[in-house]
Formats: C-alpha cells, structure tokens, sequence
C-alpha cells in the first residue's frame, strides 16, 4: 500500500539514495531535477518558503518524489495565499515529479494527496516539457479533479531548442549547410589573425574557479550592451554563490563541462553546460562585448556541438528559450507548459 510522506529537510532517510536510483535510467531526468541543482537553490535562494518534499513510498520503499516549496503571498490588504510550486522556481529551466514505474498510481496518490491538503491555495507546476511521461497522466489526474472544489488551468510557457546528434554522421561540418560552413570558417579565419584562439573543455574545479571572476564579468558587461533586463545577473553575490556551488557539485560527479574560447590566453566567450546520461544541458553563456564582431559566440557553439558530437553525446539541449544563435543550430524544440490548479474560492 503507498503512503505519502512530506519532509521538510533533504535528510530524510534514505531519500538521496532513492533520488538518484529514480533519475539514474529515467527519460524524464535532466539535472535540474537533481538533489544537486536543487539543495543548492533552496541553501541559496530561500527566503520564507517552506521545503515541501512529497515522497510516495511503497512498502517503505521511495518510489516518487514531487519537490515543493511552500509560500505565502500577499494579494491584496490583509489578503494572503499559500501557493504550492516546484522546488527551484525562477532559474530552473525544468520541472517535474521524479517517478520511474508505474507513473499513473503514483501521480494519481500524489495528485490526491495535494488537493485534500488545507495548507495551499494554489498548486502552481510551472516548466513542464511537452516530452515529460509524467504529463499525460498529470493532465488526466488534474483533469478528474476539478469536480473536487478546483479550477484547472494549462497553457504553454516556453519553447525549448534541441539539437539531435544522432542525425549528424562523418565529418560534423559536413552535416551543416554550405552557407554555415562557409560562415563558420571565415569567422574562424577572421579570428585567426587576431593571435592565437584556443578552444578548451574546463573539468577540474581548479581551473572552474579561477575562471568564475572572467565569467561573471563578461556575462555583467554583455548584458550591458544589450541594454536589457537580465533574469540571471551576476551583479548579485548570491548568483555567484549558486553558479559556483553547482559547478562543483556536479563536477564532483563529473558532469560539468565548461566550454571555453580563449584568444591570446585571454577568455572570449564560455558556455556552462551540465551531462546527465547521453545529453549535454545549455544552461548559461556569454561572450567579451569587445569580441563581439568576430562572432565568438557562434564559433564556440560549433566548437561545443561538435565536441559532443565526436564523444558520442546524443543530445544537446539548449533548454529555455528559442533565441536565434539557437535556433540556428536547431533541430527541433519542446515546449514547457504550466498545469495550474486553485480552489473555488479565489477568484
């Protein structure tokens, strides 16, 4: 018989184990769904929300994981809500329930289990992909449930570009159109006679720390020339703090790759990615302003991409965001919807 369990600390027995055998071999698995990516966020960014881990075990065994935070929101004078919502809400690119088997039961008991629940208001599940084999059973739950004093509401969020490398074969330029190929290496050529250009894969948490301060500045003076707002800005302290520890713990484990481009020894342009099983995971990048009409950016992306292509990756993805430099390289893309559930009562 399945029992649900919610805890407020990481530490409840026997669930770091159980979060890594859910996710090991799991389609649905990408890392910020990792206990890694997560407990860094909640150490980070926690203010006034309550950690709300809903564990389903079966016969004492975890079988599904859903990682809530709990709020409280003012909305008016003297009005308030408890909105429920994903662990990592605001950076995360994306969310789900971490469940291997038998999917349906599982989110059918956790689904009943929140909506029973007095203490929320709101259920917000934000950042779920269209690729999720959680989300038709989620839609058919949610679905069954508005009889129960809730409205129920879905729409899309985001579009998320992908890159297929199982489509690529032989010589990765010669997957390329000509016009790229050609674009490519004249921009490399251009770049070429600026002095020595120099594309590195950082892995050791040496070398990821004593590039962080170059990182931060390049990203803080790129987003200065656009002249545009920066969801993620390294001019706070505590996303230094959370782009560090994340780097190294998934170092740690050997699935970080920081894709470099150096020209004379000095840092041009990086890319922070993340591996979980086959698939690389694009998550934050920036290049020099002052490099910016040799294209550095885009020579790196072809120098990341073929970098996976060669060692067998099968997957990068660009996660959140369909920009051009994207979707120049794209071979598709998902799309991230919100399910969102709110009783009668609030209007």
């Amino acid at each position: 018989m399945m029992k649900i369990i919610v805890s407020n600390t990481f530490n409840y027995p026997g669930l770091r184990e159980a979060w890594d055998r859910l996710l090991n071999g799991n389609p649905d698995a990408n890392p910020h769904l990792t206990i890694e990516w997560l407990e860094s966020w909640w150490r980070i960014y926690k203010r006034n929300q309550i950690l709300t881990l809903v564990i389903v075990e079966d016969e004492k065994e975890i079988v599904g994981i859903a990682p809530f935070m709990l709020a409280r929101n003012k909305i008016g004078p003297g009005m308030h809500i408890n909105r429920l919502e994903f662990l990592g809400a605001g950076i995360s690119d994306y969310h789900d329930f971490i469940i291997k088997e038998n999917r349906e039961q599982i989110i059918s008991e956790i689904l009943n289990f929140l909506i029973k629940n007095p203490k929320w208001d709101v259920i917000k599940l934000r950042q779920l992909s269209d690729s999720s084999q959680n989300l038709p059973f989620l839609r058919r739950s949610t679905q069954d449930k508005i009889i129960s004093g809730w409205h129920v509401e879905e729409f899309p969020v985001v579009e998320c570009p992908y890159v297929d490398l199982t489509l690529y074969q032989g010589e990765f330029l010669q997957n390329l159109s000509k016009n790229m190929r050609y674009d490519l290496r004249r921009k490399y050529r251009k770049l070429s006679k600026q002095g020595e250009v120099q594309f590195k894969v950082i892995h050791s948490r040496e070398d990821f720390l004593t590039l962080c301060e170059s990182i931060f500045d390049i990203h803080h003076r790129s987003w200065q020339l656009k002249n545009e707002r920066c969801a993620f800005s390294f001019k706070r302290s505590e996303n230094q703090q959370f782009f560090k520890d994340v780097g190294l713990a998934f170092q740690e484990k050997s699935n970080l790759l920081l894709f470099t481009l150096f020209l004379n020894e000095k840092l041009v342009a990086y890319i922070f990615t993340l591996v979980l099983d086959r698939s690389i995971y694009h998550w934050n990048t920036s290049f020099d302003p002052d490099f910016a009409s040799f294209s550095v950016g885009k020579i790196l992306h072809w120098k990341a991409i073929e970098y996976a292509f060669k060692r067998g990756y099968e997957q990068f993805d660009f996660m959140r965001g369909a920009e051009n430099y994207k979707m120049r390289w794209a071979h598709g893309k998902r799309t991230n919807s919100e399910i969102l559930l709110y009783q009668e009562t609030i209007k």
